[in-house]
């Protein structure tokens, strides 16, 4: 299943807007998108892939059901609160991502018989350093977590 709200996510992190994106990719229009990026339409697998490669992303992320947003957790930018609106949705896109690969460790814990008990995730992008490198690198941490072997179930 394709879920158009991943396309909107991707493109908020990026900053970039539908025309912009519009203008990447050829075999979309703006109308197009708006309706894939609401679910009411779903795109052929050659605009998969062309949305993949200008997103950077894979075509399986699209196909990952998102979680809900942050609402609950309520992100904190008021250390930034110079941010422009298209700053803030961006690093909100971005929390959303890090706050995936937060619970897909807590699963892979919790499968494995490992306590977790935080309940909050403080993430620190130092001054020079991307959020893209950021979200990589907690992304990276919960694709190594579900790489990891788990163990069998003793027989009792």
């Amino acid at each position: 299943m394709f879920y158009g709200e991943r396309v909107r996510q991707v493109r908020e992190m990026h900053r970039i807007t539908q025309q912009a994106l519009v203008e990447m990719v050829p075999t979309l229009t703006q109308s197009r998108l708006s309706r894939i990026e609401s679910d009411l339409a779903e795109p052929d697998s050659e605009t998969i892939a062309l949305l993949s490669a200008t997103l950077g992303v894979t075509g399986e992320f699209f196909s990952r059901p998102p979680i809900p947003g942050l609402a609950a957790h309520s992100p904190q930018l008021r250390a930034r609160s110079r941010l422009t609106q298209r700053e803030k949705t961006s690093a909100l896109q971005w929390a959303r991502l890090i706050n995936e690969a937060y619970q897909r460790l807590k699963q892979a814990f919790d499968e494995a018989g490992i306590h977790f008990a935080h309940r909050q995730v403080t993430v620190f992008v130092p001054p020079g350093t991307s959020p893209a490198a950021a979200a990589a690198s907690a992304a990276g941490a919960a694709a190594a977590a579900d790489a990891q072997p788990r163990p069998e179930a003793e027989a009792s």
